[in-house]
């Protein structure tokens, strides 16, 4: 099948006798109608008709490309480039912006240097083997902390179980904005990882969340929030042991890492919270009151935990309740 250049098919190319095939213009499945004119192509997030080269939809991104038409395809030069699966925003693992593939608000990061130089080279060419992207690139959202309580609470309901305990870490980067004069932090997700089998925690084994990184594995990005699950219990029943016994503890492995834990009981409609920046602005006030208050006032927090103040020290599990909170589980989206 041969097209003209907004994706209106040429009648002449078609062999006598031939059927048509399902998918058409740049890969996409056209829908037909009895009414030939009225036929459209569905690129996802909106549908395209290509005998007047326009989309039927308004461009969600049109106050940050007021040269173009909202409804514009390919910004209006479909021989050079393409309007593809509106993965609509490529950048490299070191915050670079690449370039710009389809219409939606969707941002995606490339983690393997090669293949992020060749999309630079290549995302404007519509004769360029794009599924690549898909395959080397991971979704990302920007850092908010709706968009955060919004994953989270997705992975909440589809991974709670009685079983294996299951784990899942954000990770965060900061990109360049594509004019150069700012950046965005975003977040992606990590793997799910899950325990293998065992007899303890009343069935369910226990898992190592340091295991839930980004697939593919993007370099630089930092682990800031961790979900975990339990296979009994309520959501604020965080593991508090002293490092090495039993589970070593959640909080102290919070802690050690400096990224908010939290924690899916196997039923319910909440999850526990335990931030240690709280945990460590509670244990500050403790210590500061106290004889050597102006000593601590000049401690880092490794250092806070080192003269009294870790999280398993009874004297020490009051703090360590005030740093939890109960989150409501909000109906994905």
């Amino acid at each position: 099948m041969d097209y003209f250049p907004f994706g209106a098919e040429m009648r002449t190319s078609i062999a006598a006798g031939a059927q048509r095939y399902r998918y058409g213009f740049n890969g996409k499945e056209l829908d037909k109608t009895e009414f030939g004119s009225l036929n459209h192509y569905d690129y996802g997030f909106r549908v395209y008709h290509p005998g007047i080269g326009r989309f039927l939809g308004v461009d969600p991104l049109t106050s940050k490309y007021p040269e173009l038409t909202p409804y514009q395809f390919a910004s209006n030069t479909p021989i050079q480039a393409v309007d593809l699966d509106g993965l609509e925003m490529y950048y490299a693992a070191n915050g670079n912006y690449l370039g710009r593939n389809g219409s939606s608000t969707e941002i995606r990061i490339i983690g393997r240097d090669d293949v992020a130089e060749k999309a630079k080279n290549n995302l404007v060419h519509s004769n360029w083997n794009h599924k690549w992207l898909g395959e080397y690139s991971t979704k990302a959202y920007e850092n908010t902390e709706a968009n955060q309580l919004t994953v989270l609470s997705n992975w909440a309901k589809q991974n709670r179980t009685r079983g294996p305990e299951r784990a899942m870490s954000l990770y965060t980067l900061k990109l360049n904005s594509p004019d150069g004069k700012g950046q965005l932090e975003v977040f992606v997700e990590g793997s799910t990882v899950v325990a293998p089998p065992s007899s303890s925690r009343g069935g369910g084994g226990m898992v190592n969340p340091a295991d839930s990184r980004p697939e593919p594995y993007i370099y630089g990005a930092k682990r800031s929030t961790t979900i975990h699950t339990h296979p009994y219990g309520d959501a604020l029943e965080f593991s508090n042991e002293a490092p090495g016994f039993l589970t070593g503890g959640d909080v102290q492995w919070a802690i050690s890492r400096g990224v908010d834990l939290y924690l899916v009981p196997p039923s319910g409609v909440t999850m526990g919270k335990f931030s240690p920046d709280l945990y460590f602005k509670e244990l500050r006030a403790k210590l500061e009151k106290g004889e050597y208050g102006n000593d601590y006032k000049k401690m880092p927090d490794s250092e806070l935990l080192e003269s009294g103040g870790k999280p398993h020290y009874p004297n020490n599990k009051p703090l360590v309740e005030a740093a939890k909170r109960s989150v409501n589980i909000e109906e994905p989206k």
